[in-house]
């Protein structure tokens, strides 16, 4: 099985507008989650352009190659029944800052893994890497190289929101950080 992960900082209109062009681009399906209780609902790309102002907020999105399987009463259920789906979280800003989303993907499917590596690879190269863990106690740092971030949640970190991980006490500190390769931290849509 192979899986995919990228961790990054981006504004959920952010992550919204790339899921939707991916979408149109690759002809995929898209599933909009929201939890506490869990809902699951496919949506089309036109909605997905929108998902970042619906209010109750979605917290996850996921993008499939096929048609979704729904309904599902949890998050496992969905996963069981929609193995091969690349995921999306959106973080929206809160009074304690930023936190960190992810895009990522576990499958065998060889249509999917092929059309998930081109999207994390479109990713990589819309998005700049490198940020700073501190930690706040003790004011130590380390870099984390595969970190990355967009021009929006850098305008939020320009402007004092605090970056925050996926978990933990940390704060990061969004850096340019030597890359992995060429890339202008521009908008997720290009």
């Amino acid at each position: 099985m192979t899986d995919i992960s990228i961790q990054l900082h981006a504004l959920p209109e952010e992550v919204a507008a790339f899921a939707q062009k991916c979408m149109d681009d690759f002809n995929l399906y898209a599933i909009a989650m929201r939890f506490f209780p869990f809902e699951a609902s496919e949506i089309t790309s036109e909605e997905m352009g929108k998902l970042a102002q619906v209010a109750p907020f979605y917290g996850e999105v996921a993008l499939s190659l096929k048609k979704p399987l729904l309904p599902a009463a949890q998050r496992a259920d969905l996963m069981r029944n929609n193995p091969d789906v690349l995921r999306f979280t959106l973080e929206r800003e809160s009074p304690a800052g930023l936190r960190q989303a992810t895009l990522s993907a576990r499958t065998n499917d060889p249509a999917a893994l092929a059309v998930w590596k081109k999207i994390a690879s479109r990713m990589k190269r819309i998005t700049k890497t490198g940020v700073i863990a501190m930690n706040p106690d003790t004011g130590a740092t380390t870099p984390t190289r595969t970190f990355r971030y967009t021009s929006g949640a850098k305008a939020l970190a320009s402007a004092g929101v605090r970056m925050l991980p996926i978990a933990g006490g940390n704060v990061l500190i969004l850096a340019e950080v030597k890359s992995e390769g060429p890339n202008d931290g521009g908008p997720l849509v290009s």
